[in-house]
């Protein structure tokens, strides 16, 4: 098997799209897997589905799915993300190419074309309390047209070589950072590129900041 993905879903409407462009572009050797940590059953032909009884949060769902799967590679893929053709050939291509790259993230794509800071430098404590917000510790994208080490890359397009699990103390947000820094050597590939519909939640949901801050504060606690 060359490819598993693994895809953590709740509630969101951008699946079907996503599952769609997907597997357009999976090569043949290749499985899918949806962890759904929402009620609702969902039925897609050629896909697996992992259903909890409750959300039982990001990281642990993305653990499910990397446990079940059987890919040389293994592609941690948000929902909201819409591939290309090409997407999922040429990250792939990079990490044959690149023997030394254990994860490797990829050009992301606002709607109206605008580059998504996707690789970027651990964050700083006080950048992130005064700002919350990524700008003044991210690696401007648009400026690396030729892949790039890189110290993390968002979750929204994981590729891995093997498996690697998320901290599960994290519920969402900081998971990806941590992983970065766990596993090390992380590449952004900007030859591969996909479109991210971003949403931000946190800045309009209390409950989601509150999850935000929780997971930040566990996150410099780990590593500081």
């Amino acid at each position: 098997m060359q490819l598993s993905v693994v895809i953590v879903n709740y509630y969101s409407k951008e699946l079907p799209h996503c599952l769609k462009t997907l597997k357009n572009s999976v090569p043949l050797e290749s499985e899918i897997f949806i962890v759904n940590n929402s009620p609702e059953k969902l039925n897609f032909e050629g896909v697996t589905i992992i259903q909890n009884n409750k959300n039982i949060g990001y990281a642990k769902a993305c653990n499910k799915g990397i446990d079940a799967a059987k890919g040389r590679y293994i592609l941690i893929l948000n929902p909201d993300v819409i591939v290309g053709e090409s997407t999922i050939k040429s990250s792939i291509r990079f990490m044959d190419e690149n023997s030394e790259v254990n994860i490797c993230g990829i050009k992301l794509l606002e709607e109206n074309g605008s580059v998504q800071e996707s690789a970027r430098n651990f964050p700083k404590f006080l950048e992130l309390v005064s700002r919350r917000l990524f700008k003044n510790n991210t690696l401007q994208t648009t400026n690396h047209k030729l892949p790039t080490k890189v110290e993390w890359v968002s979750g929204a397009f994981m590729l891995m070589r093997g498996k690697h699990y998320f901290d599960e103390k994290f519920f969402m947000y900081f998971e990806d950072v941590d992983l970065c820094r766990t596993v090390g050597n992380v590449w952004y590939c900007p030859y591969a590129r996909a479109m991210h519909k971003t949403g931000y939640g946190s800045k309009k949901n209390l409950r989601l900041f509150l999850e935000h801050v929780k997971s930040m504060m566990y996150y410099f606690l780990k590593w500081h």
